[in-house]
């Protein structure tokens, strides 16, 4: 049943990956457009340049939080995800060791009882 909606959860973090690179593009853009105003050259002249320049400065910052908040989101869905299948196959292997360690301590069981039913058998010398 854990493998019910995987396709639905693949086109999922297809279309959030494809929305990380847009908004990645989109931050490009903005912090090219505020580091212009880091150059002397572009310094601002007047107040609705000064009012350009924050403008821009904020759209970038803006742009950096969405960017930063989508790929945690991403990040902590994938590590999630890894985590269960880690813990999935963990859990598995101990399952296995748990039930080939039974087996071996039967067996050394079993010989211990053979050599203990030869030694109380044999006649005293």
């Amino acid at each position: 049943m854990e493998f019910k909606y995987e396709l639905q959860d693949i086109q999922a973090m297809i279309e959030l990956c494809k929305f990380r690179d847009s908004l990645a593009s989109r931050h490009k853009k903005a912090l090219e457009k505020a580091n212009k105003w880091s150059l002397e050259k572009n310094a601002p002249k007047n107040d609705k340049q000064e009012s350009a320049k924050n403008a821009d400065l904020q759209n970038e910052k803006d742009e950096k939080e969405l960017l930063d908040s989508v790929t945690k989101l991403i990040l902590y869905s994938q590590a999630e995800m890894f985590h269960q299948t880690r813990m999935r196959i963990y859990r598995r292997q101990l399952g296995h060791f748990a039930v080939d360690q039974i087996a071996a301590t039967q067996t050394l069981l079993a010989t211990w009882n053979e050599i203990r039913a030869i030694v109380d058998n044999s006649e005293p010398i």
